[in-house]
């Protein structure tokens, strides 16, 4: 008998098998950064370690939803009865998800640089250098 029984986690689910084991997996590795980026904040980690976390955070999160849904529809096919094929299918909508979400990030980025280019005119504010004071 383990810590855990394994009706508690998956109702109706009594000897899980590899494909459930990979559901749950699955659930349980899509952590919330939430919590890590609260304490970067707190203690004022370099900017370039918060994006980096930020963006893997937002990778692991993207990942794991979209091979939940891919285990999910193994597991209604049941292991027996999924193909090379149904693998394949599976490979290929990870592959539409992860190019399209690359795709409209960087047609929104464009979007977003081309409005901004012609938006209003702003002044710059900067320091002189001690070098620009004597040109």
């Amino acid at each position: 008998m383990g810590l855990v029984e394994p009706e508690t986690i998956l109702p109706g689910c009594t000897d899980p098998g590899l494909l459930e084991t990979f559901l749950l997996v699955l659930l349980l590795l899509a952590v919330d950064p939430v919590a890590v980026l609260a304490v970067f904040d707190e203690i004022k980690v370099d900017e370039v370690l918060n994006i980096v976390v930020f963006g893997e955070s937002l990778l692991n999160d993207g990942v794991a939803v979209v091979l939940y849904h891919m285990f999910e529809a193994y597991c209604e096919i049941g292991v027996d009865n999924v193909t090379a094929t149904d693998l394949g299918l599976g490979l290929a909508s990870f592959a539409v998800v992860a190019g399209g979400g690359t795709l409209i990030g960087i047609f929104v980025g464009y979007l977003c640089a081309f409005t901004t280019r012609l938006g209003l005119p702003c002044r710059q504010v900067r320091r002189r250098t001690n070098m620009e004071h004597f040109l």
